[in-house]
């Protein structure tokens, strides 16, 4: 968990710095896209529960 939580933040500094003339479009779609890959690796994990009950 830490490590993603590393990697998000570097991720998040590149953006930054490459695209600071569209700072805000940037964000939004940095957040989007965190949400769907957070929701993607909770499906996986869910699923992956299931399947060993």
């Amino acid at each position: 968990m830490k490590s993603q939580q590393v990697s998000s933040s570097t991720a998040f500094k590149i953006a930054r710095e490459e695209y600071h003339t569209d700072y805000d479009i940037c964000l939004n779609w940095y957040c989007i896209h965190l949400l769907y890959l957070q929701i993607t690796w909770m499906w996986i994990l869910f699923y992956e529960v299931i399947e060993e009950l």
